[in-house]
């Protein structure tokens, strides 16, 4: 475990995020990028569909709201090999204590264009949001964003606005804000993990490129 050092506290705090960039390592990349391959967008007609099957099929495990992390993925060892990774362990034992519960996980789709027109989806990124304030818990919490291959731009990594977790707002009151002074894009080497404030204001991008992004 490689917990958090006071420079990576004090950034956390004042910007809302940490990033680890290719952590996590190859072969285990591989697995799980396999994995959540398994159920194909391309094969079904809608997103609708295709995230039914992928619930079916277990792609994610099944974790209840409110059990203790450590027990979530007891029957998943390649979801527990992830949150074992060094530098992620050590940050969640850093800024949550060393008995932390889960809230939810989600696999997360970023359509290439040509299967994104098929679905009869518009080619537009997703709107500025805040997680947080949907969530009636009063508890503390953070977001880990795992990318298992590496992300381009063209590839329309998660946008977000470092510090925004300073203001609350109401979870998509700031959609029709697309275009902020200070937001990142991110495109990372696959491996990579980054760490969201529970109120960071991010959205997903929009993928251009031949290759569906996963997060």
């Amino acid at each position: 475990m490689i917990k958090l050092n006071s420079q990576q506290m004090a950034k956390f705090v004042a910007e809302g995020y940490l990033r680890f960039d290719g952590v996590v390592p190859r072969a285990l990349n591989e697995q799980l990028l396999a994995r959540f391959q398994s159920v194909d967008p391309r094969h079904h007609g809608n997103l609708r569909d295709y995230y039914h099957e992928a619930v079916d099929q277990r792609v994610l495990p099944i974790g209840a709201s409110g059990l203790p992390l450590d027990q979530v993925f007891d029957a998943e060892p390649l979801f527990c090999a992830l949150l074992a990774v060094p530098e992620i362990e050590g940050a969640i034992c850093s800024l949550l204590g060393e008995a932390p519960r889960f809230d939810h996980h989600f696999l997360h789709v970023t359509l290439t264009p040509e299967t994104r027109t098929r679905m009869q989806l518009p080619a537009a990124a997703q709107h500025n949001h805040q997680d947080s304030t949907i969530d009636p818990e009063l508890a503390f919490d953070i977001q880990l964003f795992y990318f298992p291959q590496a992300v381009t731009e063209a590839m329309g990594g998660t946008r977000f606005l470092p510090g925004s977790h300073l203001r609350t707002v109401s979870e998509a009151a700031i959609a029709r804000y697309q275009n902020i002074v200070g937001q990142q894009h991110v495109v990372c080497p696959a491996g990579s993990v980054f760490i969201f404030h529970k109120g960071l204001w991010h959205g997903g991008g929009l993928n251009t490129s031949q290759m569906m992004r996963y997060l």
